[in-house]
């Protein structure tokens, strides 16, 4: 089971030095991704370049996501909105996709120690 969520809007440049602080920690539970264009397709091109979790079920993930886009829809067309009047250079949206049973599962290793 996967958790789709939108962080933020913010600058391209900004987004790649916080993720390359973020890699560090490699929580592979947790996957943060930028979309250039916000819709779906611009959502399913971004998620083919950062495809590096062989052990996700990546069709379960995009089944998520086209849910999460048809019943947030006001939310979709809010964020296109937004991004139309960024003041940022260069706009994207930051999403975010957690695998929730393997979250689980390291949190319960942790509470073992």
């Amino acid at each position: 089971m996967y958790d789709f969520t939108v962080d933020s809007i913010q600058d391209m440049i900004e987004f790649f030095e916080w993720n390359r602080h973020m890699e560090g920690k490699k929580d592979r539970n947790v996957l943060y991704f930028a979309v250039c264009q916000w819709s779906l397709d611009g959502v399913w091109k971004s998620l083919e370049m950062i495809q590096n979790r062989p052990c996700w079920n990546w069709d379960a993930v995009r089944s998520h996501i086209l849910t999460w886009f048809w019943f947030h829809s006001d939310e979709v067309y809010q964020i296109k909105q937004a991004l139309s009047i960024s003041v940022a250079d260069q706009p994207i949206v930051v999403a975010r996709i957690i695998n929730i049973e393997g979250s689980r599962q390291q949190f319960e290793r942790k509470l073992k120690w």
